[in-house]
């Protein structure tokens, strides 16, 4: 009975380990978890919506989940990007997160060059641009490591439990 006892209570220990990790809040839109991540990266003259005609251009409208928040540097010289995605279902997360990652290689690809020409110093921002799931939020980000780690660390305290 003692070895049945300590076999259940490892077992259990054992699932629980593996049924996915951190769980993080579901009930923040976009908007207030932007507004969170926005503060901790402030930039001259502020951040704007970003325009939905261009993210018309590389998605299809069925493609993208209606609580969505996207912010841009309204500086010019400036290429932050962050956007915030809220999905019902793995699945979703999952797909969407495969368009974000081909989003930020078209970003490297087309722009790379013209942002060379113009703000050389912005180049690494879109090498290290990337996408992460926080529970059934996904963000991505164009912006240099630092301000990255900033978001990152606001997510999670937006996001804990």
């Amino acid at each position: 009975m003692k070895k049945l006892l300590i076999c259940l209570v490892l077992l259990s220990l054992f699932l629980s380990s593996c049924a996915g990790g951190k769980k993080y809040r579901d009930d923040l839109s976009t908007e207030a978890l932007m507004t969170e991540i926005l503060s901790a990266i402030p930039v001259e003259q502020g951040y704007g919506d970003m325009p939905e005609t261009h993210f018309l251009y590389y998605f299809e409208d069925e493609m993208l989940p209606w609580d969505r928040t996207v912010q841009q540097s309204i500086l010019a010289e400036n290429i932050n990007e962050v956007g915030i995605f809220h999905t019902e279902t793995a699945a979703e997360q999952s797909e969407l997160r495969e368009e974000l990652e081909d989003y930020l290689e078209d970003l490297r690809e087309e722009k790379s060059a013209f942002v060379e020409s113009y703000a050389p110093t912005e180049v690494p921002k879109l090498t290290a641009a990337c996408v992460r799931s926080f529970g059934s939020y996904t963000v991505y980000t164009v912006l240099d490591p630092k301000d990255q780690s900033l978001v990152w660390q606001a997510v999670e305290r937006a996001l804990a439990r």
